[in-house]
């Protein structure tokens, strides 16, 4: 939506996905993007994407 939020939300993401062992629950995703508001709503789907990369890391990793 307007974008204020999407460059923490980018840096906390891309940490919390590196230091996962591999696919993660949106709870889990919830308390590795803490710390970052978003007032626009765009929230769920930004956790939801981090639920999907770990997921697509995690493949990439086991080859």
């Amino acid at each position: 939506q307007c974008g204020f939020c999407t460059p923490g939300f980018v840096m906390a993401a891309t940490n919390f996905v590196e230091r996962s062992a591999g696919a993660v629950t949106e709870a889990q995703a919830m308390d590795g993007l803490g710390g970052n508001l978003c007032r626009c709503g765009t929230y769920m789907g930004i956790r939801k994407a981090v639920v999907e990369a770990a997921k697509e890391m995690k493949g990439a990793r086991n080859g």
